[in-house]
């Protein structure tokens, strides 16, 4: 794929898709709801600490964060947690109508699909510690708790 087709891509989703969603659409509402009390429930609440966010979502789990941990920060000794569809059966066939309806503008988005055990791999074999597995959605997302 050349760069000119990834950037199609890239840039078919406008920058406040996900804040207009959450508002909009009740799929997106539940998602994103739900995603944001599993990661209250994983990422116990403390003070002083430092966070980074990478990720997708337009900013809107790092606002959320923000909220959340108003004074934290990222610490060699700290935790991570990553957070990613699963790939299972009933993702991608909610995926494949999901691109051709509501999320449109995802269609060729995924161009490579990762499965949560090709990233508990990854996750192992650059030194990190899993020391929470969870699954949510039905299912259809996994978060990781890491530590180094």
């Amino acid at each position: 794929m050349e760069s000119k087709d990834l950037s199609k891509i890239w840039n078919q989703a406008p920058p406040d898709y996900y804040q207009r969603g959450i508002c909009t659409n009740p799929f997106q509402m539940l998602w994103h709801k739900h995603k944001f009390q599993v990661f209250r429930k994983l990422a116990p609440k403390t003070s002083g600490g430092r966070i980074l966010d990478l990720g997708c979502a337009g900013r809107l789990m790092t606002n959320i964060i923000a909220n959340y941990f108003p004074k934290s920060k990222v610490t060699k000794d700290g935790q991570a947690i990553i957070a990613m569809d699963s790939g299972n059966l009933l993702f991608r066939i909610i995926w494949w109508f999901w691109e051709k309806t509501f999320g449109n503008v995802w269609h060729g988005a995924h161009l490579h699909p990762f499965q949560h055990r090709d990233l508990e791999k990854v996750i192992k074999e650059v030194g990190f510690k899993i020391t929470k597995k969870h699954f949510s959605h039905l299912g259809m997302e996994v978060s990781f708790v890491l530590r180094k």
